[in-house]
């Protein structure tokens, strides 16, 4: 028996396991939030440790090849030695309920990550009433079916980028499709959709 938390992961390995019970198995996101204080700056999450996978340093092009230049606060990430003096933060690994703070306070998240199994701090940002912006790769795709209001960008095309980040602050100030996203997110990651697997 094998389960996975993403359609495609699960398919990839179907060949390689055909004597196995193959099952997905999504994961739980249960957010609590406590109140968030008043942000004292605008920024935007971004999650994960610095690494070519999640692909912060692709993110941090493509957005200056938009002419965008918005504070980033990274969330598991170390500031990398040869990176030049910024207004982004740098926050390294933290408590997870400090981590859910940080997006709580933020105007949404972007990733642009290149490889991805199921984005679980996207998911909590959408729970959180943050619109999120992510890259068009499998996993994002699978996700975006199950919150269709999730803008994707292609990595390779920075108008495709450009156009996506205009999607995203437009939706961070529309209340009815942040709550459409949430109660998306909650179908799908909630207690109901996760029992229902099992």
């Amino acid at each position: 028996f094998a389960a996975f938390p993403s359609r495609f992961q699960l398919e990839e390995f179907r060949d390689l396991l055909p004597e196995a019970e193959l099952s997905q198995l999504r994961n739980l996101v249960s957010m609590d939030f406590p109140p968030v204080d008043a942000p004292s700056q605008e920024y935007f999450a971004v999650s994960g440790m610095w690494e070519p996978r999640k692909n912060q340093a692709g993110l941090l092009k493509l957005l200056e090849a938009a002419g965008l230049d918005p504070t980033l606060y990274f969330i598991g990430a170390q500031k990398p030695a040869d990176f030049p003096e910024s207004k982004h933060w740098f926050l390294g690994q933290v408590p997870l309920a400090e981590s859910r703070r940080i997006i709580g306070n933020s105007s949404g998240l972007i990733s642009a990550a290149i490889s991805e199994t199921q984005n679980l701090a996207a998911i909590e940002a959408i729970m959180s009433g943050k619109p999120v912006l992510l890259s068009d790769i499998e996993a994002h795709r699978e996700l975006k079916a199950l919150i269709p209001d999730i803008p994707l960008f292609r990595l390779d095309d920075p108008k495709s980028f450009f156009d996506g980040y205009q999607q995203f602050i437009s939706q961070s100030r529309d209340e009815t499709i942040l709550a459409r996203s949430r109660r998306d997110a909650a179908a799908a990651f909630g207690l109901d959709a996760f029992t229902s697997a099992v």
